[in-house]
C-alpha cells in the first residue's frame, strides 16, 4: 500500500505534524477488481480510546474514489500532554457489498466498528505513521493578505 500526503510525504512509519497530515491522503495498492475492500485510519492509543479518522468501504479494486465514504477524513490533532499517537491505515477486503451505516461518534472499540462494518478476518495491508501535539491551537484558520496585491486573500491552516 502506498500513501502519500500532499503529494510528496509518503506514509513509511515516520514522524509526521498535524499540519502534513491535514488534508486527505492519496492511497494506492494492488486490489483485485473483482473484489470489495474497507479502508479505516484509526487512532488506537487516542485519549478516548480508539478513535477513527477515515472509513471507506465498498472500494471496487483499487479504486478508492469508487468506495462510499462512511467517515469522512479528519486529519490527526493530538491533544496536548498526550505524547506520541500511532495512526495506523488497514485495507480489509469485504465477503460482500456493505449498508451505510450512521455513525455519531469516532471514538469506539476497533473490534466493535469492524463488527459494525461486517468484516471479518485481518487487514491484507498496513502502513502507519506517528504524530503529536505541535504547539499552540490545534487548528486555525488566518486570513493573510498578499503584499503584493493586498486583494488576494490565502487561507492557511496551522497547527
Amino acid at each position: 500500500m502506498n500513501i502519500t500526503y500532499k503529494n510528496k510525504i509518503k506514509v513509511n512509519g515516520q514522524m509526521l505534524t498535524p499540519l502534513q497530515t491535514s488534508l486527505e491522503p492519496k492511497v494506492s495498492y494492488k486490489g483485485d477488481p473483482c473484489q470489495r475492500y474497507t479502508l479505516i485510519l484509526t487512532d488506537p492509543y487516542a485519549v478516548k480510546g480508539n478513535h477513527v479518522h477515515w472509513t471507506v468501504t465498498n472500494i471496487p479494486g483499487s479504486q478508492l474514489e469508487e468506495g462510499q465514504k462512511i467517515l469522512p477524513y479528519v486529519g490527526p490533532a493530538p491533544p496536548k500532554n498526550s505524547g506520541v499517537h500511532i495512526y495506523s491505515f488497514l485495507l480489509f477486503p469485504q465477503t460482500g457489498l456493505l449498508k451505510t451505516i450512521e455513525v455519531k461518534d469516532r471514538n469506539i472499540p476497533l473490534k466493535k466498528w469492524l463488527k459494525m462494518l461486517q468484516i471479518r478476518g485481518q487487514p491484507i495491508y498496513h502502513s502507519s505513521f506517528q504524530s503529536q501535539f505541535s504547539g499552540g491551537r490545534t487548528r486555525r484558520t488566518m486570513r493573510i493578505r498578499s503584499k503584493k496585491t493586498k486583494k488576494s486573500r490565502k487561507n492557511i491552516i496551522f497547527t
